[in-house]
């Protein structure tokens, strides 16, 4: 089992003083000298609009200023990461605010792109297709959806309320869907796993039992998954998708391919001690390099947070 020492991470916190934006520097504090995860939420909210919603590139790969589910949902991640459920908190607080009128919203979710895209820079798979909106039921379906929803029925106090039923009848759509496929895109699976997550730790009721959603979500996970690990070079689907920690309740069926793949992540390290990004946009080229700056220390976070839940830093 590889290991890094702790001293290792004086040279990554350096290069995150150095080149992170301030978000992930406070996360890195956050996470590793022990920081006020106030600081996270402060910057955070210098992504939010008068909306309630985010943009402003928040999500790295669409520099869109203006509110979008999608932006919305990176900043709900961002919540739950630092386990922030206030809903009297305005951060929070808007965001219900803006789900709630947001205009994005179709009969059965928020969909994935705004039109306001195409006018920024942006990653290909986040350009605006009327052709390919048609309604929902678009090309990701419940991404991110399934997040949103399940933010909303843990935050929501008002169980009364017709945003909070309105949500809930939505997670029991997208439940059904789920329950009834075959295959899934990976990132819809892991938005799933993230409203399964929220539904089990506050103990959301819904119309299908939690241990139903639990296998089908091992089953569909197992498929995910590249077992192939000659092919993790490129963009695939790792382990790490759906397994955060020993805890996860993916780990157990997974154990193998896990451990291999936090040996991996320790191995693949460039020479300053942090991991490059293995796509590109084939576009906007400036702007694309400092995007891919910022995943960089994204991904340090990630990784090193990652490494440290599997007692790997020592």
């Amino acid at each position: 089992m590889k290991q890094i020492k702790k001293d290792e991470l004086q040279n990554i916190k350096n290069w995150i003083y150095r080149n992170a934006r301030p978000l992930d520097f406070f996360r890195w504090q956050y996470y590793f000298e022990n920081g006020d995860k106030n600081n996270v939420l402060s910057v955070l909210s210098s992504f939010q609009n008068p909306d309630g919603g985010f943009g402003h590139a928040l999500e790295a790969d669409s520099w869109n200023p203006f509110s979008s589910p999608l932006q919305t949902s990176t900043a709900i991640l961002l919540l739950r990461e630092i386990n922030y459920f206030n809903e009297d908190d305005p951060i929070i607080m808007g965001i219900l605010s803006f789900l709630e009128n947001d205009s994005s919203f179709l009969k059965s979710g928020w969909i994935q792109k705004i039109p306001t895209n195409n006018d920024f820079p942006h990653a290909p798979w986040w350009k605006y297709d009327k052709e390919k909106i048609g309604g929902f039921h678009s090309e990701w379906e419940y991404n991110p959806t399934a997040i949103i929803i399940g933010f909303t029925l843990r935050v929501i106090k008002n169980k009364k309320s017709a945003f909070y039923k309105k949500c809930l009848n939505i997670a029991n759509e997208a439940i059904e869907k789920l329950l009834s496929v075959n295959t899934i895109e990976p990132h819809e699976l892991g938005c799933f796993c993230s409203l399964y997550t929220n539904l089990m730790e506050a103990g959301i009721t819904v119309n299908f039992q939690l241990n139903d959603i639990e296998q089908k979500l091992k089953k569909l996970i197992n498929q995910s998954i590249e077992y192939d690990t000659s092919k993790w070079n490129n963009y695939v689907t790792k382990p790490s998708s759906y397994i955060n920690s020993p805890e996860s309740i993916f780990y157990s069926e997974n154990k193998s391919i896990m451990d291999f793949e936090l040996d991996y992540i320790i191995d693949s390290r460039n020479k300053d001690g942090i991991w490059d990004i293995n796509w590109t946009w084939g576009a906007y080229e400036k702007e694309f390099a400092i995007s891919g700056n910022w995943w960089q220390g994204h991904i340090i976070i990630q990784n090193y947070v990652l490494l440290n839940n599997f007692s790997r830093i020592v």
